[in-house]
């Protein structure tokens, strides 16, 4: 016998399809309400403003992927751009394969609505701080330029990555559901830590 689905999870589910679909500013109550099988008030009584149903969608869909993303084990690959590719490939896979929860979070990161921009704040700075650390805080530093810290090593590649996401998620939304991102993600991350590199090791 399968386990009974709660009313909460049930809206939950609805909006995270019609926010995917439509947009947090288009996306109808009505039609969640409808999807979901239950009535506009139960909606209400979880959820008091459209704004938090869809900030809860992004947290659980946020909680979803940094679950996934436990699972992912880079400690054994040793090399820079390896680990790069690897984490991209992660990525690209996961939003293939959760593609409603995945536009709910580019959504919501690249377009909050004004109810929901101060919340965000802290969420994002968990997000860049997790995915940085958890692929690179390890990494070795014999290929570094001794000037440089693994501190220096890591705010960089948190600009770069920065820099990629104002590049392709703000101004193209669709992008992680492409294969050409990682091929130019990987090119752009490669001149970043030639950069980096000692000298004699950098390669062509």
């Amino acid at each position: 016998m399968e386990p009974k689905i709660s009313t909460r999870s049930k809206i939950l589910a609805s909006a995270r399809t019609e926010f995917a679909a439509h947009g947090y500013a288009t996306a109808s109550t009505n039609v969640i309400c409808a999807q979901a099988g239950v009535s506009k008030g139960s909606i209400f009584k979880y959820f008091p403003a459209k704004a938090d149903l869809f900030w809860a969608v992004f947290l659980e869909e946020m909680e979803r992927m940094l679950a996934a993303f436990q699972d992912l084990d880079l400690a054994s690959e040793t090399d820079p751009m390896r680990r790069i590719s690897a984490a991209i490939l992660w990525k690209i896979d996961y939003a293939r394969a959760h593609p409603e929860g995945t536009q709910v979070m580019t959504d919501l990161l690249t377009n909050p609505p004004q109810a929901l921009v101060s919340r965000l704040k802290g969420k994002i700075d968990v997000l860049q701080q997790l995915s940085i650390e958890r692929f690179f805080a390890d990494l070795p530093m014999d290929r570094i330029r001794p000037e440089l810290s693994r501190e220096d090593v890591i705010r960089n590649l948190r600009i770069a990555l920065a820099g990629l996401q104002a590049m392709y998620v703000t101004d193209h939304p669709g992008f992680v559901f492409s294969d050409q991102t990682r091929i130019e993600c990987f090119e752009y991350m490669k001149c970043v830590f030639r950069g980096m590199e000692k000298q004699d090791e950098q390669r062509i």
